[in-house]
This record gives C-alpha cells, structure tokens and sequence, in this order.
C-alpha cells in the first residue's frame, strides 16, 4: 500500500508539473545586407514550442502574418524550445531559427525573447566567355544580346524558375536577391528580337547563403 500510494503521488506530482499558464512573446524583422526589408507576399511565420522535461515532445503552435512582427505563443510552465519558421504564400519553408531558444516559465509569466532577425536572402554572380575555334569572340560578333539565367526552386514538386537577363556584352552579372537553398540552374543566349539561340542547363545544384553574394565563377560557350 505504501508503494502505491507513493506512486500515486509521483504521478500526480508529475501531471501537475507544468499544468499552469504562461506565454512567450516574440519579436521580429526581415534583414538583408544590414537593411530591413519587407515581407514576402502573404507570407506566415510559424513560431512553436516543445516542453521538455517529464513530459517531454507536448507541442505548442501558432501561425502568424509575417507582417504582424511580433506574436505571443500561449504555453504551460515549463521549459521550452522554441523555434521560428518563416514560410512563404504556396506553404514553402524560407527560413527556419539557427538555434532554438530556451526558456524557463512559471504559472502566469510572460517571457519575452530576444527579438529574432530573419536573414534568408542571397545573391548569386557569375561571368562568361565566349570562343569560336580556339579563339576568342564577342557577343556582337555572335548576335548574342543577352544572357538570361534561370534559377529553379523546387516546391512540392514544382520547379520555380526566377529569371535575370544580363546585357552580354559586360561578361558578367549578379542575380536578384534569391530565397535560401538549394536550387538548380540554366543558362540561356537571346538574340536581339529575344529568341533563345542557345540554351545550357548546369548539372551541379548551388546553394543560395543569406546574406551572401555566392560566385559561380566563369561559363565559356563554344560557337
């Protein structure tokens, strides 16, 4: 009997740890090159919770506007890991917290965490040469006006394309500020009139790094 009602104490004891009320509230802002930038379009951003301890893996969530800045995630006392995510408008995830941030709460307290910069943005650069024979030539020489360079994203399956078209003549360009990871890339020459005249899927996937400008170094196109 005693053993029983011991153990009965330990479980009850172990129940009511953390069946008390708290919340977390958190703060953030989108970051690029040191700038604040504006949300994605209809963009959410995710924040949730995991209790450790006795009861370990008891989640919390709340999806939130990326636009509102700033939410409070409605928790029991506890310690928590928390974690952001930011996603974009097709569900996609952008962005998710380097590290997890911990806290320690009791009945009633509202923690309020170190407002969290969001960095998911980066660029890439490239340059290009043309060679006809063993010799080197120009883009007017070879009706080449443009250089327009995809990149795909995959999504759910979907293939994303994001293009930039580069005047040939300089050799070389930067990208528009792209969505962190990994994408896949293709390399197309335009004539004047905008017609494809040749076109170069790059086999080897690239990374895009936050708040980088990722060189891809130098793509000859023989004529």
């Amino acid at each position: 009997m005693k053993k029983t009602a011991l153990l009965w104490l330990l479980l009850n004891s172990i129940a009511a740890c953390g069946s008390d009320a708290a919340s977390v509230h958190v703060s953030w802002s989108l970051m690029s090159g040191g700038n604040a930038i504006d949300c994605p379009h209809n963009s959410t951003v995710v924040v949730s919770g995991s209790r450790n301890g006795f009861m370990t893996g008891i989640p919390a969530k709340i999806t939130l506007p990326c636009t509102a800045g700033s939410g409070t995630l409605d928790v029991v006392s506890a310690h928590w890991s928390i974690r952001l995510e930011l996603f974009d408008e097709s569900g996609a995830l952008l962005w998710t917290i380097p590290e997890d941030a911990t806290t320690d709460l009791v009945d009633g307290q509202v923690a309020e965490l170190d407002p969290v910069q969001i960095v998911y943005l980066g660029k890439l650069s490239l340059s290009w040469t043309f060679m006809s024979g063993s010799a080197p030539t120009t883009c007017a020489a070879q009706g080449v006006a443009k250089l327009r360079f995809i990149t795909f994203r995959k999504v759910n399956d979907t293939q994303i394309p994001t293009i930039d078209d580069f005047e040939c003549a300089p050799m070389m360009g930067t990208t528009q500020q792209l969505d962190e990871g990994n994408v896949t890339l293709e390399l197309d020459l335009l004539d004047s009139a905008g017609n494809t005249m040749f076109q170069r899927a790059v086999a080897k996937a690239t990374k895009i790094v936050p708040d980088q400008t990722t060189d891809l170094g130098s793509f000859e196109f023989d004529f």
